[in-house]
């Protein structure tokens, strides 16, 4: 959650208001996804033409410093000074990453952060780096903005690693209208999870890319996945019949689509690269 920045807006007539600020002297605590939904949605208005600054972001509090050393407000203030600012051991930094970037990121960055945080080896991941693949490729098939916003952080006592990946495409709801048109924002997001749909209109994308992550996620290491965009929000998560797409109380409009995905590091299965594998 944001915990309620405060938006400050200089309206102008008929279009996009020409100044944004974000007053943060109200927020109490920030989880990751908070951080790539806040991160994304600044993106978003500056492709709006909208000039975005900040508010009470220097103080010496929990959540600031948190936003500090994950790179926020470096990554969007140049001159923005880091000294005291430490990347935690048990975060991943927000990072934007191009599709044309985003295999080989996976492969050398993110897959052996979890792989160091988890204390799985990187073999009982690969099931994970394919998840991930895919939806840096269905960020490249739906948005003319082919950049993923990644942050992740690892939960030691709570056995959980949290990686939120945010983008500024076109959204699911949208995307799932052009064949859906009576749904909702919500049922948009449950009918896009669901095995095999697809909206058929980009021929490299058959669709499997959500429904690989739930059953990587959700199935196998008992994870979570909830999925945000517009005014849609649905959790997903395992339940004695299988994976239950749960729809949320929408609190507003998240421009593109953000994931949560939490995965159960204790569930992670232990295993090693095959002998004949190797032996090839």
């Amino acid at each position: 959650r944001l915990a309620a920045a405060l938006i400050r807006t200089k309206p102008a007539p008929n279009r996009w208001p020409e100044t944004v600020t974000f007053d943060f002297d109200t927020l109490q605590f920030i989880r990751p996804t908070g951080v790539v939904f806040l991160h994304n949605l600044i993106r978003w208005l500056q492709a709006k033409d909208c000039t975005v600054s900040f508010r009470n972001h220097k103080k010496n509090r929990p959540p600031l410093n948190y936003l500090r050393d994950a790179r926020f407000f470096s990554t969007h203030i140049n001159s923005y000074d880091m000294s005291g600012s430490v990347t935690r051991s048990t975060t991943k930094a927000l990072v934007e990453v191009r599709h044309s970037a985003s295999h080989a990121w996976i492969r050398r960055q993110l897959i052996p952060w979890i792989s160091s945080e988890s204390g799985a080896d990187e073999a009982s991941l690969y099931g994970l780096r394919s998840c991930f693949s895919e939806l840096f490729n269905n960020i490249r098939d739906h948005t003319r903005h082919d950049i993923g916003s990644v942050f992740a952080q690892h939960f030691p006592h709570e056995h959980s690693i949290i990686i939120s990946l945010s983008d500024m495409g076109i959204g699911i709801p949208r995307n799932v209208r052009k064949v859906r048109r009576e749904l909702g924002d919500g049922d948009c997001i449950v009918e896009a999870v669901k095995c095999g749909f697809t909206t058929g209109s980009v021929p490299t994308n058959a669709g499997m890319g959500l429904d690989q992550l739930l059953q990587t996620v959700v199935t196998t290491l008992n994870g979570r996945v909830s999925i945000y965009s517009g005014k849609g929000m649905v959790a997903c998560e395992q339940r004695i019949r299988g994976i239950r797409s749960k729809r949320l109380d929408a609190v507003g409009h998240c421009p593109g689509t953000t994931i949560e995905i939490l995965i159960r590091t204790d569930r992670i299965p232990k295993r090693t690269d095959d002998v004949e594998d190797l032996e090839w």
